[in-house]
């Protein structure tokens, strides 16, 4: 026997809490403000019974704060009484690393949702232990303060995310040396 997953959802009275049958659940990694009906997220949404026109106009207003092209993690909640929620997730960390190591903003790669960078592409291969910080400190405050205990273990894996990705991590000081 199969059990059915329940879902709490807590209204803004403490004590009036529903309990609503969760139908599935599915994530979608969708540009900021650029939501639309088109495939593949219109006809995936479709067949689940989600209104297409209205989600991508909620989600484009909840993304109206963010720089356009930054790729967010929309997580979708679909509920047996056709109803939904939506939550939404900072960039992953790859995306940040390569915005700080790109030098041409036209450029673009991307394979399986995973941002790469390719040799003989406009990208420096050093990045400095500030920049890593920086990242580290953005995703620590975006939420994942809850499963990183502290900054430290964060910067170590932002750094070994980094390192998978052919950069080299170096101190600033490096980076201003006029012998390189």
């Amino acid at each position: 026997m199969m059990k059915k997953n329940i879902y709490l959802l807590q209204e803004n009275d403490q004590n009036n809490i529903n309990q609503k049958e969760l139908k599935f659940t599915a994530s979608f990694k969708i540009p900021a403000g650029a939501a639309s009906a088109k495939a593949p997220l219109g006809p995936t949404l479709g067949q689940y019974g989600i209104p297409i026109a209205e989600f991508c106009t909620r989600y484009n207003t909840l993304t109206a704060d963010y720089k356009p092209g930054i790729v967010l993690k929309a997580i979708v909640h679909m509920y047996e009484d056709q109803t939904y929620d939506m939550a939404l997730q900072d960039p992953d960390t790859s995306f940040f690393i390569k915005s700080c190591v790109e030098k041409s903003e036209t450029y673009n790669t991307k394979k399986n949702n995973r941002h790469k960078i390719k040799k003989d592409s406009n990208f420096s291969d050093l990045i400095t232990k500030e920049m890593i910080y920086e990242i580290a400190l953005t995703k620590y405050n975006g939420g994942l303060h809850k499963k990183y205990k502290k900054i430290k273990s964060l910067y170590k894996v932002v750094t070994g995310t980094a390192r998978s990705m052919g950069l080299i991590v170096t101190t600033s000081n490096v980076l201003n040396d006029n012998s390189l």
